[in-house]
């Protein structure tokens, strides 16, 4: 039987951290290939570009250009005005979990009409 004689790629002994020339990987073959493509999109990027990417809307007659994001929020709020306990429950949620600006005192107020005489709760 012939034994191969396999040298390093200095020429030397093969040994601890100096693999045999013959079965390391030819030039260009790996075996998990280049790993992630160049300008593959991960689940965080395709999220916040979803919710910036814009769409028209009819508010109140008019068809304005908004953010998808805002487009759902004021479908939550719209439900919530007008649907069920569950619906109110999430808007809330969402005012609790990023309420407006504090520092301005009237924000509760915004887009309130009272009507004089009705004090009724």
């Amino acid at each position: 039987m012939s034994e191969k004689k396999y040298t390093a790629a200095d020429g030397g002994p093969v040994g601890f951290k100096r693999p045999p020339v013959q079965t390391q990987f030819k030039e260009g073959h790996k075996p998990k290939g280049a790993g992630r493509p160049k300008g593959s999109k991960n689940l965080h990027v395709i999220v916040k570009e979803s919710g910036e990417s814009r769409v028209s809307v009819r508010i109140g007659g008019k068809v304005r250009s908004v953010s998808s994001l805002e487009a759902a929020v004021a479908r939550i709020r719209q439900l919530a005005l007008t649907g069920t306990g569950k619906d109110v429950e999430r808007f809330l949620d969402l005012v609790e979990r990023y309420p407006p600006n504090r520092a301005d005192p009237e924000w509760y107020f915004k887009g309130v009409q009272w009507i004089p005489g009705d004090e009724g709760y």
